[in-house]
């Protein structure tokens, strides 16, 4: 089992997780690395709750529930941040 930790990388306002294309070869060598698209952005296009901060904070915490990790490191800017 590999000991590098989570980290979540979180884009900003009307982007989405392809906006860390140059940095996701460099951050995969050194943590478990996760970017997600929060809903109404890329490829989650459809949203199911209101488009709000306190929805997106949701779907962090869904990400992590579903995928069971219980401790990671965050990392956004803008809106993710």
């Amino acid at each position: 089992m590999s000991d590098k930790q989570h980290l979540i990388i979180l884009h900003g306002a009307l982007g989405d997780k392809t906006d860390f294309g140059k940095l996701i070869p460099i951050l995969k060598h050194h943590f478990k690395l996760h970017a997600l698209d929060f809903e109404g952005h890329g490829e989650n296009g459809s949203i199911n709750g209101p488009f709000q901060m306190e929805h997106f904070a949701e779907n962090v915490l869904n990400y992590l529930d579903e995928n069971k990790i219980k401790q990671a490191n965050i990392f956004g800017y803008s809106m993710g941040g």
